[in-house]
C-alpha cells in the first residue's frame, strides 16, 4: 500500500508540473486606429453608468422614502424579519417606477 501510494504521490509531483500561465498585458498603449479608440470610450462610459445609478435612483426618485415607510411599517406591526428586506425593496422598486411613470412619459 505504502509502495502504490509512493509512485502516486511520484507520478503526482512529475507529471502535474505547472502549466505555463498566460501572460497578461496591463500597459496603457495609445490606441492605433478609431475602433480601438471607441471601444475604449464606450467601457468607461457604461462604468461610469453603472457606478452612478445607484446614486441617481437614491436621489431623483422615492425609492428611498417607500423604503423607509416600508421599514417604519413592518416595525409597527412588531415583526423584525417578516416581510424580508429583499420584499420591501423589490416592492419599493415596483412603487417607484409606477410613480416615475409619468414624469418618463413628459421627458420622453
Amino acid at each position: 500500500m505504502k509502495a502504490l501510494l509512493s509512485l502516486a504521490v511520484l507520478f503526482c509531483v512529475v507529471f502535474g508540473a505547472d502549466p505555463a500561465l498566460p501572460t497578461i498585458n496591463l500597459s496603457l498603449n495609445s490606441p492605433q486606429n478609431a475602433e480601438q479608440l471607441v471601444n475604449s470610450l464606450n467601457v468607461l462610459l457604461i462604468l461610469t453608468a453603472l457606478a452612478l445609478a445607484p446614486s441617481l435612483i437614491f436621489m431623483m426618485t422615492s425609492f428611498l422614502r417607500l423604503v423607509i415607510v416600508f421599514s417604519f411599517l413592518r416595525q409597527a406591526m412588531g415583526t423584525q424579519q417578516v416581510p424580508p428586506s429583499t420584499v420591501l425593496i423589490s416592492l419599493a422598486m415596483v412603487l417607484t417606477f409606477f410613480i416615475m411613470e409619468p414624469v418618463g412619459q413628459r421627458s420622453y
